[in-house]
């Protein structure tokens, strides 16, 4: 989902370049963009300035992609998912009563 903001001249914000050439960008703007840490803004050209829009996020399914493949091999399924994390932080009763077995 992107957002755009169009910030009346009355209620414009100030924002000042550093020697590196970013900026912050003010609270109240970044509130109305619906802007957080790590989000990725776009600047527009526009024959009236420049629009500052939110980029979407990126699709939910992309980012997981892959999750379960850093597993080492002989790992794979439930099963093996289970003995792979109780070899690296040991096994206890309580694995037992959450994974049902004894």
């Amino acid at each position: 989902m992107s957002a755009t903001v169009i910030v009346p001249a009355a209620k414009k914000q100030i924002a000042k370049i550093t020697s590196k050439g970013q900026i912050t960008i003010p609270v109240k703007i970044r509130r109305l963009l619906g802007a957080k840490t790590g989000d990725k803004l776009a600047f527009e050209l526009t024959p009236d300035g420049v629009k500052i829009v939110r980029q979407a996020d990126e699709n939910t399914f992309e980012q997981t992609r892959g999750i379960g493949n850093w597993l080492p091999p002989g790992y794979e399924g439930r099963e093996g998912i289970i003995r792979y994390f109780r070899e690296i932080r040991g096994h206890d009763e309580i694995d037992d009563l959450i994974s049902g077995t004894e």
